[in-house]
């Protein structure tokens, strides 16, 4: 306690012909500490850096917000296409020109991730197997973007569209893939190709008659007779 009303000696003093008063105050000799964090939220690039680690911060010290390892704008690549760096964010310190006075809390960044320029990827469409006369080409291969929304080619055949050739009616399948989950006629499109096969099945042979004729001999070499047969049928692949 400390006054200007009186002479304080030793821890007391003569009342003067006045009020005396006494003022205390109090000096943070140890203050307390509490953490900064920084986590990513959302989608991240598959290969990004960790976010920065957990410290520790006295409470009323100046706190630069981390640079490391990426700042607002930066970007990385990867199988999807090039990521950029939102910076990191807070509701639980009033960040200036990039610090803050730390608060009687911990400190919560959060830094998220915006997939800016999508890489793309093929969609092949091929045959497979035996394949009618006359049967139109395969869809020619086409580029879209990696989360960008495909539709499943229905030109030139779609699944039960049939050829008719020598060989009699084809029926075609369809385009299946393994690469990606169609739905509906169509997909998300993944960070890779995506190859659709489609095959044929002869499903109305052709029928075709046909004269089998026997030639009879003697035993000089003449011919003494001849037999013909006659019947019908139909082509096996």
């Amino acid at each position: 306690w400390s006054t200007d009303d009186a002479a304080v000696s030793d821890g007391s003093f003569t009342m003067p012909a006045q009020n005396v008063a006494f003022t205390g105050s109090w000096t943070l000799t140890d203050p307390a500490e509490y953490e900064v964090s920084y986590t990513y939220t959302g989608e991240t690039p598959t290969n990004v850096a960790n976010a920065p680690a957990v410290a520790d911060y006295e409470y009323g010290s100046t706190v630069t917000v981390s640079t490391d390892p990426y700042t607002v704008g930066a970007t990385v690549t990867d199988a999807r296409g090039v990521w950029t760096f939102n910076g990191w964010s807070t509701d639980d310190a009033a960040v200036s020109d990039g610090s803050f006075t730390m608060p009687a809390q911990d400190v919560a960044f959060t830094g998220s991730w915006t997939l800016t320029k999508p890489a793309e990827y093929d969609v092949i469409y091929r045959y497979e197997g035996v394949v009618p006369d006359g049967a139109a080409n395969a869809p020619a291969s086409d580029s879209h973007e990696y989360g960008s929304t495909v539709i499943v080619s229905t030109d030139p055949y779609t699944a039960g569209a049939t050829v008719t050739d020598v060989r009699g009616e084809w029926t075609f399948s369809g385009w299946e893939t393994d690469d990606a989950e169609v739905s509906n006629g169509s997909f998300t499109m993944p960070a890779q190709d995506v190859a659709f096969t489609g095959s044929w099945t002869l499903t109305d042979a052709a029928e075709y008659k046909y004269t089998v004729i026997e030639h009879y001999e003697n035993a000089s070499g003449e011919e003494i007779d001849t037999e013909e047969t006659f019947g019908t049928a139909t082509f096996e692949e």
